[in-house]
């Protein structure tokens, strides 16, 4: 971290401080009172690289208490507070990768979205493995149960309908039933016109499609 943090003082005359702190898998910070953002390992090459997951505390009550009146619950709690009848759990809101080829989907289980790497459509490009191709991304937020998925990092050689088509061909074939968004790069935008320069649908650099 610390020739990071060199290069980025001996580079930029920064008019303002910055706060460094090493992070490994597994640290946390609070963002709210409910909220927090969590790191977990995410593989891309030698050296190992982090993502980042959004979550939020909630709770449910717990299953043996289910059932009972609320005059019951509200003794129990009086007795031995909220513990007493409800159990507290982190519920992932939003994960993200960053760059990677390996990931643990436990890590993310249940997101409301994942934002992946998805970098090859067709595994014949991938000279070396630093990144996922889509169907492994794809597989991956099968794996975790994640209610959606945004795909990013998608290599800029692929046409905007060549990326389309793959997408939806893959979830299809692979029996996704939750939303798979692309994030457009700004190749595809260019793509994208070029095929079809008549088209007055523009959808700008960065922003997201939802494929399927």
């Amino acid at each position: 971290m610390r020739s990071l943090r060199d290069r980025v003082e001996a580079t930029y005359n920064l008019s303002f401080p910055i706060r460094w702190t090493e992070w490994v898998s597994g640290y946390v910070t609070q963002v709210t009172d409910k909220q927090s953002i969590r790191a977990f390992r995410a593989d891309h090459t030698d050296w190992m690289s982090l993502g980042f997951v959004l979550q939020e505390k909630r709770s449910r009550l717990k299953p043996e208490v289910i059932g009972l009146s609320r005059r019951n619950l509200k003794k129990l709690q009086e007795r031995g507070g909220d513990e007493a009848i409800r159990t507290f759990y982190e519920h992932p809101l939003i994960a993200y990768t960053g760059d990677a080829f390996r990931v643990d989907p436990r890590d993310f289980t249940k997101a409301d979205v994942l934002i992946i790497d998805a970098s090859f459509l067709e595994e014949k490009h991938r000279k070396i493995i630093h990144h996922f191709t889509t169907e492994e991304a794809l597989v991956v937020a099968r794996m975790a149960k994640v209610k959606s998925v945004v795909l990013t990092h998608i290599s800029p050689r692929y046409s905007w309908q060549k990326t389309l088509s793959t997408v939806k061909r893959l979830a299809e074939k692979m029996g996704i039933m939750f939303p798979v968004f692309v994030i457009k790069t700004s190749q595809a935008t260019k793509s994208a016109r070029i095929e079809n320069p008549d088209d007055q649908t523009v959808i700008l650099p960065g922003q997201l499609y939802q494929v399927c």
